[in-house]
């Protein structure tokens, strides 16, 4: 079995590469909207007592954290296009249903650490971002986001039977998520009504666990209780992944 999947992971990893331009889409647009954001979000964390801020405090995660979301779709791609090209068949047949997830997951997961490490350290050195906390807690909430989004995909990889819906889907949830979530202004700053709202998306508590590491140097503490709600959107969405997923089930690749 491990043989398997890790040759689907190194043939799923050879397919990323030999199309990088979404992912470098991915990388160098929340860099440029960060300029924009940047000098906007100093006023609003002054405003609320953070009076040495940059603006790059809320910017940076700000934007790492939505562009994480938009990653799904480069995923998914990846397993459509295999019924499109016609291998998936070949590759249920020779692997089980198991080692196919092993050889697609563990790309998938190592791309979204890598887009949120190259985002989140271009961002910090060209805006430069002061961590006031712990640098080790905020890499362990990097992973449990990571994680997040990839469970997430997973679901959405299970209940869309075309490439179609599950960019469209991907692309709201994208803006939807993360606008609640405190990506283009903290929590507090947004409508009453989306301030209720907040909680129900993960990005809210990746961006609170990220805020309180940054602006208000908390520690280990402060990573463990993030990971721990977004472990439990992860488990919500493996859950859902598993009533609908169909190793069998035609997927429609073409756009």
């Amino acid at each position: 079995m491990l043989r398997r999947s890790l040759s689907l992971t190194l043939n799923t990893i050879k397919l990323y590469l030999s199309d990088p331009a979404p992912l470098l889409v991915f990388i160098f647009m929340p860099l440029g909207l960060m300029a924009f954001l940047a000098p906007a979000s100093r006023s609003m964390l002054q405003a609320q007592g953070y009076l040495h801020a940059g603006g790059a405090e809320q910017a940076v995660p700000g934007m790492t954290v939505m562009f994480s979301f938009f990653v799904i779709g480069v995923i998914g791609v990846q397993f459509y296009r295999e019924q499109g090209w016609g291998t998936w068949d070949r590759l249920r047949i020779a692997s089980g249903t198991m080692e196919i997830l092993v050889g697609k997951i563990a790309p998938g997961l190592l791309l979204l650490l890598v887009q949120l490490i190259v985002v989140f350290g271009a961002g910090g050195l060209l805006f430069h971002l002061h961590v006031a906390g712990s640098v080790p807690a905020l890499v362990l909430i990097a992973i449990g986001f990571a994680v997040c989004i990839m469970a997430m995909t997973m679901m959405l990889i299970a209940w869309c039977r075309t490439l179609d819906q599950l960019n469209v889907i991907a692309n709201v949830c994208a803006i939807v998520l993360s606008g609640l979530g405190g990506s283009f202004a903290p929590v507090s700053a947004l409508p009453q009504w989306a301030q209720a709202a907040a909680k129900a998306s993960p990005a809210y508590w990746a961006m609170q666990g990220m805020r309180g590491i940054i602006l208000d140097g908390q520690g280990m503490r402060t990573a463990l209780s993030t990971c721990l709600a977004l472990a439990s959107f992860a488990a919500l969405f493996t859950v859902l992944t598993a009533v609908r997923f169909n190793v069998r089930e035609a997927k429609v690749s073409e756009t």
